[in-house]
C-alpha cells in the first residue's frame, strides 16, 4: 500500500504526523464493550429469568462488532498536523485559525470547517495534545497572535 503525503502549501511545516495504532483502536473498543456490558448488565438484571450464557454472547458480540468496525475504519491512517492546518487521510484539510469552533464529544475529536464533512481522528493516541494544540489556536482573541 503505497502512501502519499498530500502537498504543503508555501512555508508550511509538518509538527506532527499522528498514526492510528491498533493498542488505542483495541482500548476504544473495550472501553465501548465494558460500557455496554454494563449496561446490558443493568437491563438483564432487571427482568425475570436473568440468563448469563445470552448476556455474555451478547457482550461479545457487540465487542466484536465494534472491534471490526475500528479496524476496518482506522487501521493504518495518518493524519499530518502543520502549522497553519489538520489533514486528514483523505487529503480533506481544517485550517487552524481563530474563527475554529470547538465542540467537545465523548468519543471522538471531531473537527468541522465551513460546511465541509467532519474530519474524525478515532484510534490515534496523544489526542490530549491535539485537542490542547487546537483549544489555543481557537481561543486566542484576534489581534493577539
Amino acid at each position: 500500500m503505497s502512501e502519499t503525503r498530500p502537498p504543503l502549501q508555501q512555508g508550511e511545516t509538518v509538527q506532527r504526523i499522528i498514526r492510528s495504532s491498533d493498542a488505542t483502536i483495541l482500548r476504544s473498543a473495550g472501553l465501548a464493550t465494558l460500557l455496554a456490558g454494563l449496561l446490558f448488565l443493568m437491563i438483564a438484571y432487571g427482568e425475570a429469568g436473568f440468563d448469563w450464557t445470552r448476556f455474555l454472547i451478547s457482550v461479545a458480540l457487540f465487542g466484536l462488532v465494534i472491534l471490526g468496525a475500528g479496524m476496518a475504519m482506522d487501521r493504518g491512517r495518518e493524519w499530518v498536523l502543520t502549522d497553519r492546518r489538520i489533514i486528514d487521510p483523505r487529503g480533506r484539510s481544517l485550517d487552524l485559525n481563530p474563527d475554529l469552533r470547538i465542540r467537545r464529544l465523548i468519543y471522538a475529536l471531531k473537527l468541522s470547517h465551513r460546511g465541509r464533512p467532519a474530519i474524525t481522528i478515532r484510534g490515534a493516541p496523544d489526542l490530549g495534545d491535539i485537542s490542547r494544540t487546537i483549544r489555543s489556536i481557537a481561543w486566542t482573541p484576534r489581534g493577539l497572535e
